[in-house]
């Protein structure tokens, strides 16, 4: 595969997952790591879809984060986003990543 090669890996940037292309812009936030911010901020987190429970394990949370940003799907993509970004729109959720 022809592409971009981090030189101190070797790795083909065209062959990570979309989820690993985001750390930079997402400053390294660990998806697990949204979930207590995001509960003090009143926002819902992402639920199973075929139980309909809440996915507020940090592992299962990584894990749907995961599977969403490698969805073909742009718009499957964006959501992991929402949470996220609504969750650090708090002083202490901001202050909790920091």
């Amino acid at each position: 595969m022809i592409g971009r090669i981090f030189p101190e890996t070797g790795i083909v940037v065209q062959t990570l997952p979309k989820v690993s292309l985001q750390d930079q812009r997402d400053s390294g936030l660990l998806p697990g790591a949204i979930l207590e911010p995001a509960d003090a901020a009143g926002v819902a987190v992402p639920k199973e879809s075929d139980t309909g429970q809440p996915i507020d394990a940090a592992g299962r949370h990584t894990q749907w984060f995961a599977d969403q940003a490698d969805s073909a799907s742009r718009e499957e993509h964006f959501k992991t986003l929402n949470g996220n970004l609504s969750a650090l729109q708090i002083r202490e959720g901001l202050h909790r990543i920091a």
